[in-house]
C-alpha cells in the first residue's frame, strides 16, 4: 500500500483505533505539552494529543482528511517547517525519514523548532529485516540499519534515550488491547522479532 494512494487514508476500524489509541498513550508518556507530528498522515497518532499539538504533512489528501476531523494540520514538507526556533516541546516523527530527499535537512529542522532538551519520538524502517529491502514501495528513497539512524540522530544533535523495535500487532490480536499491559508486552516482543522499523527515543542536547 502505497504511502500516497487515497487507500492509505482509509478511515480505520474501531479495533485499530483501540489499539492506535494504546500506542499513542504510551508514547505520550515520553512526549508532552506542545507537540508537533511531522508527516502526521490522517492522523493516527495527532488525534490522541489534544488541542496543543500541531501535524504536518506533504500530502494534500492527509491534509484534507485531518481538517475534516477537526485536527490542526498544515501542509509542509519536512525539510522546510515554518515555525519559529524552539516553538515546540516534543516531536513525533514515525517512518517518514525514509521518504525525504534530504533527511539531514529534516533532521536539523526538527533540531531548530524543539526547545532545550525536548523529547523525540523517531522511527524508521530497518534493514536488519530484509523484507524491506525489496518491498515495492517506490516512495522509499533509502533505508535505514538501527546503527545509522542512532548515527544521524546523535549528529543532529540529539541525546539517544532509549531504543527498541516498533511494536507489530500479531494477526489475529488485534482486539487485546483491552489487556493494555499484556497487549504491549506481546506486540514489543512481536516488533524485536519482526525487526521492521527501529523505534528511538531521543532528547534534544
Amino acid at each position: 500500500m502505497h504511502y500516497i494512494s487515497n487507500s492509505f487514508f482509509a478511515s480505520e476500524t474501531p479495533t485499530g483505533h483501540k489499539c492506535n489509541e494504546v500506542f499513542a498513550e504510551r508514547k505520550l508518556k515520553f512526549l508532552s505539552g506542545k507537540i508537533l507530528d511531522v508527516g502526521c498522515g490522517w492522523g493516527r497518532f495527532l488525534q490522541f494529543c489534544g488541542k496543543d499539538a500541531i501535524g504536518i504533512d506533504a500530502n494534500s489528501k492527509a491534509v484534507e482528511i485531518c481538517k475534516a476531523h477537526r485536527l490542526n494540520v498544515v501542509q509542509m514538507h519536512a525539510e522546510d517547517i515554518k515555525f519559529d526556533s524552539e516553538y515546540f516541546d516534543a516531536v513525533h516523527c514515525e517512518s517518514i525519514l525514509e521518504h525525504l530527499d534530504d533527511v539531514e535537512k529534516a533532521m536539523n529542522e526538527i533540531h531548530r523548532v524543539m526547545k532545550k532538551n525536548g523529547k523525540l519520538y523517531l522511527t524508521v524502517n530497518a534493514i536488519e529485516n530484509r523484507k524491506w529491502r525489496v518491498w515495492e514501495d517506490y516512495t522509499h528513497k533509502r533505508f535505514f540499519s538501527k546503527k545509522s539512524a542512532l548515527c544521524l540522530l546523535q549528529d543532529s544533535g540529539f541525546k539517544i534515550i532509549k531504543t527498541g523495535w516498533l511494536l507489530q500487532i500479531p494477526f489475529g490480536f488485534g482486539k487485546l488491547y483491552r489487556f493494555k499491559k499484556v497487549f504491549i508486552v506481546l506486540c514489543c516482543l512481536y516488533g524485536f522479532l519482526k525487526k521492521r522499523q527501529v523505534e528511538i527515543f531521543a532528547q534534544k542536547i
